[in-house]
């Protein structure tokens, strides 16, 4: 009501001077256009007089103004399937696009890149830096988190954080994955007497945002306890979703700028910061001790401080800031909990799938634990060695996201010209490319990862869940340590049975999820036994 109300006074003040209203918006509109079709033209010759390679071939049907967008809105707007798999039945359907394509959407123009050679020299032999694409994720994690810096920046950031991802570290987090998961399992047991069925995704991202905010900053939001989830839960889902929602459509990534859009992700945003802020800044007043940790939490917050500290004191190096620190805390909130509760679900939906590997399991589980949560060495020193075969071939079959990078003018990759484009490595259609995996890469089956004859053929970018080389994640051991505590305990009390006609796929948001949330019944097997 408001926005027309100006409306009206802008159209009344124009009318009193005599101006056609609608002939200055149609100028305008057609200025603005013009503007932006000079802007790209410009772009496009700049881009053709530095190309040094072959053009890169582009999936057909191509529309003349669309470009590739009617081919995938069809799939991934209208069915919401995951662009991944849209990517792999592309290659298969239209063989001219090899495993290096390009996808034009408007001004955006797209290499797709799956072949684990190309991979390694972006990830590995020149490093790429990270692609602008991830601007659009600035609201959700903030512009100075560690997945969009470069440089020294990034530098000084992943060398303050390193430390609270070091095993040295997280075998002492054993524990707290123990006690949390135990409160997971006493929400089960319901479920196991009535029948219900349950959304074991749901569940999970429970546990992992409640695991992330103890570690990270010896917080306990209640997320598992409380009847209601605390309102920095349903704040950090608004946020995500209307990051994703933007994210997910370069195309339309513009709308975030609209006054209305913006205001209303702002506010959301300022919110879910405020309460972060408080405990940081209580933090980072507390601290101002030598030793952050001596008397206060050993978290991996502490840890950062001590060792942004320390590295000024030596080097003369700047302390890591409040909004350097709440972007690293947002990123691993992020992190820490989707992509581990995303993995955790879809192996449960895997061995519910396949008795002969839940029957391995179960044995493993009993063998090594012996009904007690898994020690520190369970999980790293070969205890659960089967167990981390299937969390492995999981990973490989329902990855949790890919990675995107830019190329700097001039550069080409295996002969094609890719100067200056944003690159995508999807890792879904690579760890199921029979050529490096075999004609069974689609069959979920933990045992190749026995096989060392096999995995000594391997190529070392055929697998890269946490993406591979400088940049690869930091959060990867503490992951799959977590995933490992987690199912050794729920299959020490539980079995599950997938509760859907449907298969699981993956959905998308920033990272990957179930698409049906794996939904489960829960059975107890004290009585089974």
């Amino acid at each position: 009501l408001c926005h027309r109300n100006k409306m009206s006074q802008i159209r009344a003040i124009l009318e009193e001077r005599g101006w056609d209203w609608r002939s200055i918006a149609l100028g305008g509109a057609a200025s603005l256009g013009g503007g932006l079709l000079g802007v790209y033209a410009f772009r496009k010759l700049r881009q053709k007089r530095r190309a040094r390679g072959a053009p890169l071939p582009y999936p057909l049907p191509f529309h003349p103004i669309f470009q590739n967008i009617p081919l995938l809105a069809e799939r991934v707007e209208k069915r919401k399937e995951h662009v991944d798999a849209v990517l792999m039945d592309l290659m298969a359907s239209q063989k001219h696009l090899g495993k290096l394509f390009r996808l034009r959407v408007l001004t955006m123009d797209l290499v797709v890149v799956c072949d684990a050679d190309a991979a390694k020299e972006i990830t590995q032999q020149k490093n790429y830096p990270k692609s602008p694409t991830y601007d659009t994720l600035h609201p959700f994690i903030g512009a100075k988190s560690m997945v969009c810096s470069e440089g020294k920046v990034w530098s000084k950031q992943r060398k303050a954080f390193a430390p609270g991802f070091q095993f040295a570290f997280l075998k002492d987090l054993v524990p707290t994955f123990a006690s949390k998961t135990q409160l997971l399992i006493d929400r089960f047991a319901r479920a196991a007497d009535t029948g219900e069925v349950l959304s074991f995704h749901t569940e999970a991202v429970l546990l992992t945002v409640d695991v992330i905010c103890q570690v990270a900053l010896s917080v306990n939001f209640g997320y598992l306890t409380s009847k209601e989830p605390p309102e920095i839960f349903y704040l950090f889902n608004e946020l995500l979703t209307n990051t994703a929602e933007l994210a997910r459509a370069p195309h339309t990534a513009w709308m975030r700028f609209l006054p209305w859009v913006y205001m209303r992700s702002r506010n959301i945003q300022k919110r879910f910061d405020s309460i972060l802020i408080r405990v940081i800044q209580h933090r980072l007043t507390e601290t101002q001790q030598e030793d952050p940790l001596a008397t206060g939490p050993r978290d991996i917050l502490g840890l950062a401080i001590k060792t942004a500290r320390d590295a000024k004191a030596e080097e003369g190096g700047g302390a890591l800031d409040l909004e350097d620190v709440l972007a690293q805390v947002k990123t691993f909130l992020f992190a820490g909990h989707d992509t581990t509760a995303s993995t955790a679900a879809f192996t449960v939906y895997e061995i519910s799938r396949n008795p002969e590997v839940e029957a391995k399991v179960l044995e493993e589980v009993d063998r090594v634990c012996g009904g007690k949560p898994p020690s520190s060495d369970d999980l790293t020193r070969g205890g659960l060695k089967y167990l981390g075969c299937v969390i492995k071939e999981s990973l490989r079959l329902w990855p949790p996201g890919g990675t995107a990078r830019i190329a700097p003018p001039g550069a080409t990759l295996q002969g094609y010209d890719i100067g200056g484009r944003p690159i995508y490595l999807p890792h879904f259609p690579i760890h199921r490319d029979p050529d490096y995996w075999g004609p069974d890469a689609a069959e979920f089956k933990p045992e190749r990862w026995l096989d060392e004859a096999y995995l000594a053929k391997l190529h070392p970018c055929c697998y890269m869940p946490f993406s591979k080389g400088a940049r690869d994640c930091i959060g990867q051991t503490f992951a799959i340590m977590e995933v490992k505590t987690l199912l050794a305990m729920l299959y020490s009390n539980y079995t599950f049975k997938y509760a859907c006609a449907e298969p699981e796929g993956q959905a998308y948001r920033i990272t990957s999820y179930p698409k049906n949330r794996v939904p489960v019944t829960v059975h107890s097997r004290s009585r089974q036994k």
